[in-house]
């Protein structure tokens, strides 16, 4: 991922959650709102940066016009965000975890389930994700995602 402060407060964080990124992320500081524009990437990383906005305490994450924040990027980092706005415009994408055969990657599907939860998403959007196949993702735009728990 690409980190740029876009203001005093907000932090863009756009392209693929690759390894290292959780790293990077826990040394970045003085932003309360982080900007999402993220296909997804390495869970992993995204559920250790997720960790980390948790305990920071007051991360807001939103999802502006014409960005889309995806798989990894929407069930662990979007979620975390103590509040959450998707943008008229905005694309929040969900899917579950799947194995390279296709099968459900069930430990994956758990974890990301669990994170979710944690932030109060309710349970059928949870669901959801553990059932919806990789390609194409669901993707909602602003007025679908208000049931996610989104503004």
């Amino acid at each position: 991922m690409n980190f740029n402060l876009r203001d005093q407060s907000t932090m863009l964080a756009s392209g693929p959650i690759e390894e290292g990124d959780a790293a990077k992320f826990a040394a970045l500081t003085g932003f309360g709102t982080l900007e999402l524009d993220s296909p997804g990437g390495l869970v992993g990383e995204a559920l250790a940066m997720a960790a980390n906005m948790d305990a920071r305490g007051s991360i807001r994450t939103m999802v502006r016009a014409g960005a889309s924040c995806a798989s990894a990027c929407a069930m662990a980092l979007f979620v975390s965000g103590k509040t959450r706005i998707v943008y008229m415009g905005g694309r929040l994408g969900i899917h579950s975890c799947r194995n390279q055969d296709g099968t459900l990657a069930l430990e994956c599907n758990k974890a990301m389930a669990a994170n979710a939860f944690a932030h109060g998403v309710p349970w059928g959007v949870i669901e959801a994700s553990v059932t919806t196949r990789n390609l194409p993702a669901c993707f909602g735009s602003a007025p679908k995602t208000r049931s996610a728990g989104a503004s």
